[in-house]
């Protein structure tokens, strides 16, 4: 927050008064966007750490052809002091397009994009209901954008819950998100399909594969 009060950034507060669903609810928030040079993604349960918007906006100055950018974080569940895990992402755009077939090569919640980047990135595409995040990656891959992370841990995530948030209208289009991708690298996967059974299996089983070295396979 120092860093924020010492920027002399101007904030407000925009608020929809019936539910329009993620993606529309973004678009909302990018459509009003004024001279703002960076735009930052974040979510209400997660806590993003007080040095994110310092390390991301250095970022983004040292390496002027970076559209979007992310970074690693930590995932906690109950109290914030207890990390069960570290996620680390791909780091430069080379990287990210090879894995994004796979899986996300972003932290949606440690996001980062220059407003000036929009005709390349685009809108949230609402046709991906609960996938809006990794089909806008895609979508900004095929634009042109150039995308990076960086090391340092961003943001902590609450997992409380998480292993419980499923459905199979996320499970299709999930899945509909990643085969756009096989089609247009003109390459075929395994893990669009293997994501798609994964979905459906017991949630204790999700717990064990979720914290195994499989997840960190796919990421590689």
């Amino acid at each position: 927050m120092e860093f924020i009060e010492s920027s002399g950034f101007i904030y407000k507060s925009i608020h929809s008064k019936n539910p329009v669903g993620l993606a529309k609810g973004l678009n909302k928030l990018i459509s009003i966007l004024e001279d703002e040079k960076y735009v930052f993604r974040m979510d209400a349960d997660d806590l993003s750490l007080p040095n994110r918007l310092q390390y991301q906006i250095e970022y983004m100055e040292n390496n002027p052809i970076i559209d979007i950018s992310g970074g690693s974080i930590q995932e906690f569940i109950a109290s914030s002091n207890n990390i069960v895990a570290t996620r680390c992402y791909p780091l430069t755009h080379e990287e990210i397009f090879k894995v994004i077939y796979k899986a996300s090569p972003f932290a949606h919640v440690t996001i980062c994009f220059r407003r000036t980047s929009l005709a390349k990135i685009g809108f949230y595409p609402v046709d991906y209901p609960l996938n809006e995040d990794i089909a806008l990656w895609f979508q900004a891959l095929k634009n042109g954008a150039t995308c990076g992370n960086i090391e340092q841990v961003l943001v902590k995530v609450r997992m409380d819950g998480a292993y419980d948030r499923r459905s199979s209208v996320k499970a299709f289009n999930e899945f509909k998100v990643y085969w756009n991708i096989m089609l247009w690298k003109k390459s075929f996967s395994f893990f669009p399909f293997m994501r798609f059974v994964f979905r459906f299996l017991p949630i204790k089983l999700v717990k064990i594969i979720y914290n195994s070295f499989v997840r960190k396979l796919v990421t590689k």
